[in-house]
């Protein structure tokens, strides 16, 4: 297990912070991304978040503690636009009977310069509660390939290719050793010859 609990692969979420409970929970949503956090010296964190059209740069540090906390800064450019954003962010301890408990990170999110949307500014230091849960492993399918296999022996002056590993070659009327002792006992007594 790595030291450092945080790093890996994030999908974010941020919401509203609206008190209304009649409210529709998609209504709530306001960013979503994937954070991305990578090995980094002691109590540092840096990586990358971003979606389809922006990315930030992320730098900050961690610290141990009961939750560990993250507290990172994201900068870049979007749009031609400055955009800087900071985050705090608590590791959720695992509960000890817990079924299916993926790792996630709970927290808030807060604007620190404003930035224009089209025709509307909005404002800095505008807070947001932030969710993030540890994204699945991607697994790379192992595909069958049609190259020729180097391990497989020429047959007929040709390279045969098979599927998985190559073919050995059958041992023909050789016991090895040890199984021979083995059963050295069950074998019939050789016939005299006359």
């Amino acid at each position: 297990m790595a030291d450092n609990p945080f790093v890996g692969s994030w999908t974010y979420r941020s919401f509203n912070n609206d008190p209304d409970v009649n409210k529709a929970f998609n209504d709530l949503e306001f960013g979503r991304g994937t954070i991305v956090i990578a090995e980094a010296p002691f109590a540092a964190l840096v990586g990358t978040i971003g979606g389809p059209g922006w990315s930030l740069t992320l730098k900050g540090s961690r610290s141990y503690g009961a939750p560990m906390q993250a507290r990172f800064q994201g900068v870049g450019e979007v749009g031609g636009e400055k955009w800087i954003y900071d985050y705090i962010a608590y590791l959720v301890p695992d509960w000890p009977n817990g079924v299916n408990q993926r790792a996630a990170l709970v927290g808030s999110v807060i604007r620190t310069i404003p930035h224009s949307q089209g025709q509307k500014r909005r404002p800095a230091w505008s807070v947001r509660s932030l969710r993030c849960g540890r994204a699945p492993e991607r697994t790379v399918s192992r595909q069958r390939s049609t190259r020729p296999d180097p391990r497989a022996r020429p047959v007929g002056g040709r390279r045969q290719t098979f599927r998985g590993r190559p073919r050995r070659a059958k041992a023909r009327g050789r016991i090895p050793p040890a199984l021979a002792r083995r059963n050295h006992a069950c074998r019939p007594a050789p016939r005299a010859r006359r």
